[in-house]
């Protein structure tokens, strides 16, 4: 898989709050994710987490 260098936007599809992602943990972001239904985050880095909740 090849890294994907992304840079940090003000906000995602889903409203201005998806900014404080950053100060959250991995753990609070993957129970982010499954609260979505969200599949595929498991192995996911945070910048990876954010990114997928930002925009899925």
């Amino acid at each position: 898989m090849t890294p994907v260098t992304r840079t940090r936007p003000v906000a995602g599809r889903h409203g201005a709050d998806s900014s404080s992602y950053y100060n959250w943990t991995v753990r609070q972001l993957k129970r982010r994710a499954k609260e979505r239904g969200m599949t595929g985050y498991s192995a996911l880095s945070k910048e990876d987490l954010i990114f997928k909740l930002r925009y899925s």
